[in-house]
């Protein structure tokens, strides 16, 4: 598992396109096509093949509580993001 986190004063995404792949994929329904959101922790995240998330994932929890102290905000978004590795997960 690979995880990018930022700290964001202010960050603004927006729904374009979903997702084809990997094939097979049944992308979820959009309620909001824009997040808007400030002081914002933004955690971009890619589960590799063999990852052990059982024992990962907590330990990312952790690492996001830990940036959350660090800058006293407590707004967190959290997307997947293939682009971190090529060797993604089913």
């Amino acid at each position: 598992m690979r995880a990018l986190l930022c700290h964001c004063r202010n960050y603004k995404s927006e729904v374009k396109n979903l997702s084809t792949t990997p094939k097979g994929i049944k992308p979820e329904a959009i309620s909001e096509k824009i997040i808007e959101m400030s002081d914002v922790i933004v955690v971009l995240v890619t589960v590799e093949t063999g990852d052990n998330i059982k024992n990962q994932a907590p330990l990312l929890a952790e690492e996001v509580r830990k940036m959350c102290k660090d800058t006293g905000h407590s707004n967190v978004i959290l997307f997947p993001f293939g682009h971190l590795s090529n060797k993604l997960a089913d």
